[in-house]
């Protein structure tokens, strides 16, 4: 619906994109046509990866090793002592950041891959630093992290994106900031 009211609103307004920036938050359940309309639409997208695990946006049935990562959690929770870790999910789940293959285990399903191969601007965010430890930094090593496994292991995120570098997010987070100091 968010979607069709931009374009409603584009066609109603040829000047729309000079006199704004529409950004859709929390993009976490896009598939490569949505991620293409966000596209042709010029929509940026905030996408907030630790966040979305800490809240259960990003499940873990929709972890690229569900099965597995369940069965750890489930050892893990046996022994009660370390029930308070789970505050800090994503870090339970995802030690390391900067581990491309430990990162693509758990968040290798993201909606952030089409939305990087649609070519939609992404900007990345923190969502609560304080309640779901989602510091910027480790978001934007999450990311990096992602690109490097989705070369390694999808030809098609290579085969489509094939120039993405990984300090793309702090680009696009200048550009915004420059379009936003703009008139």
């Amino acid at each position: 619906m968010l979607l069709d009211a931009v374009a409603a609103f584009r066609a109603e307004r040829a000047d729309a994109g000079d006199l704004m920036i529409f950004r859709f938050g929390h993009v976490t359940h896009a598939d490569p046509q949505l991620a293409q309309r966000l596209a042709h639409e010029g929509i940026e997208a905030d996408v907030n990866l630790d966040s979305n695990i800490s809240t259960g946006a990003y499940s873990l049935q929709m972890m690229s090793d569900s099965r597995g990562l369940q069965f750890e959690l489930e050892r893990y929770l046996s022994f009660r002592g370390n029930n308070f870790a789970l505050n800090d999910f994503p870090a339970l789940l995802i030690p390391r950041p900067d581990d491309d293959t430990g990162v693509g285990r758990v968040l290798g399903n993201a909606a952030l891959k089409y939305l990087l191969q649609a070519g939609v601007r992404v900007l990345l965010g923190g969502d609560g630093a304080g309640v779901e430890h989602a510091e910027l930094p480790r978001q934007y090593a999450l990311a990096a992290s992602l690109i490097r496994d989705w070369r390694r292991t999808d030809p098609w995120f290579s085969q489509t994106a094939p120039d993405l570098k990984e300090d793309v997010f702090m680009e696009n987070a200048r550009r915004h900031l420059r379009e936003m100091a703009g008139e």
